[in-house]
């Protein structure tokens, strides 16, 4: 477990919660051991870690009719803890601890794949994750949702208060542009990871409608990561800029292939986490021009991914200037036309050819 979790970017994952068996005082003295060493790197600024213990479901060597009661008993207790809690993701091992707290979770989660809901029934407001290709009526009902996956129907998302993530597949079938401005993704101030996809093989949406489906879902700016896939504009919305994401701390663009440029992600405050792959035409990860002002670009960025970029020449369209100073990882791949100007922080990067 402390393997796995040691890959994390555990900045992104805050709160962080250990829970172990109210028997087993060694796996929480050693999470305590592994935060403080989160702080001792400057991984993590302080820590937000807390410690728990729960009733272990059935202990080393106790009878099977008899674990039946104290499994009972730590379903019971774990239901207490992950109302308390309310987690995101959840990593576990060990059958005695983590069983209880699986069911937990999986209760709260409402997966619909093999047949729609029309109709959402009262009692059910906390459901905290919905998986349905089309939206039932009432959906309004769920006051706590958190992760919502959607494929159709997007004005739909006007009355919801989604808390934390938003997937919206699909993007090619939105076929007027007005019903994604109905979704008031911007008035979403809960909302911190946003995912828009399209169909990477759909060739009869036009890219002029994509690049206008694009800018009508400008989201919060307290949004913290951003994923495109697929998209097929030419170019990115105006609202991927400073002023709109400016508390975004992680970016994915995965096979845009039409565009030619970036946006200006090197003005980006708070961007850590880069990932850029199969975008055909793009020349530079910073095409911004000095205009006579001396700035750093990208000042945050811990980890760069480049993949799959044929035409790609340099990171930066003009030299002079200082950038990716906090750069520590730099994973590529397939950039037969890249000059890597690396020299000003070679000596504290990772770099990883895959």
């Amino acid at each position: 477990m402390m393997n796995l979790l040691s890959v994390l970017q555990m900045d992104r994952f805050a709160p962080r919660f250990y829970i172990a068996a109210a028997t087993d005082n060694m796996s929480l003295q050693k999470s305590r051991v592994f935060e403080d060493s989160l702080v001792h790197k400057n991984l993590v600024k302080g820590s937000s870690a807390q410690f728990m213990q729960i009733y272990r479901s059935r202990e080393v060597g106790q009878s099977y009719i008899s674990s039946v009661w104290t499994t009972l008993l730590a379903i019971a207790h774990a239901l207490w803890l992950m109302i308390r809690i309310r987690p995101q993701v959840v990593l576990c091992n060990g059958p005695g601890t983590c069983i209880p707290l699986c069911i937990k979770a999986e209760v709260m989660v409402l997966r619909v794949p093999d047949f729609t809901v029309s109709s959402l029934p009262a009692g059910h407001e906390n459901i905290w994750t919905f998986l349905q290709p089309e939206l039932p009526k009432h959906m309004r009902r769920l006051k706590n949702l958190r992760h919502f996956y959607l494929s159709s129907l997007i004005a739909e998302l006007k009355g919801l208060n989604l808390l934390g993530k938003l997937h919206i597949k699909h993007l090619d079938r939105v076929s007027n542009p007005m019903h994604a401005k109905e979704a008031n993704l911007s008035g979403k101030q809960s909302l911190h990871s946003l995912y828009l996809s399209w169909e990477l093989d759909n060739e009869i949406e036009q890219q002029e409608n994509a690049e206008r489906v694009l800018e009508t879902l400008e989201p919060n700016p307290h949004l913290e990561i951003l994923v495109i896939e697929d998209y097929k504009g030419t170019k990115f919305s105006l609202w991927m800029r400073e002023l709109i994401l400016r508390n975004v701390v992680s970016i994915n663009l995965t096979r845009c292939r039409n565009c030619c440029q970036l946006p200006l992600l090197g003005q980006l405050p708070c961007l850590r986490y880069l990932t850029i792959i199969g975008m055909t035409h793009v020349l530079y990860i910073d095409h911004s021009l000095q205009d006579g002002v001396m700035m750093r670009r990208f000042p945050c960025l811990k980890n760069l991914d480049l993949r799959d970029l044929p035409s790609l020449q340099r990171l930066s369209r003009e030299d002079g200037r200082e950038l990716l100073p906090c750069l520590t990882r730099f994973k590529y791949n397939q950039l037969p036309k890249v000059e890597l100007a690396m020299s000003s922080f070679s000596e504290r990067l990772e770099s990883e050819g895959l």
